[in-house]
């Protein structure tokens, strides 16, 4: 699996465990996309997301695999009542 789909099972699966409605994760997913798009195009060292610099994610979006399980490990998640 690709590190950026591995990213967004991971975070699926963290959201529904915590019981979130099937809207609220489609939402986030969406919001996941347009986040990790802006990080390939600016992977900077200046802006972080989910605790790692953009610089981080996009070395890590970039691989062609996980260098770990991201199921294995925590992955903070911020969920916004709009």
């Amino acid at each position: 699996m690709k590190p950026r789909e591995e990213v967004k099972l991971a975070l699926r699966n963290r959201l529904e465990k915590h019981g979130a409605m099937q809207d609220e994760i489609d939402q986030y997913m969406i919001s996941l996309d347009e986040q990790m798009d802006a990080m390939m195009l600016d992977p900077t060292a200046d802006k972080q997301f989910l605790g790692n610099t953009y610089k981080w994610w996009a070395s890590l979006l970039t691989a062609d695999e996980a260098l770990m399980s991201l199921n294995e490990h925590t992955l903070p998640i911020c969920l916004s009542m709009v």
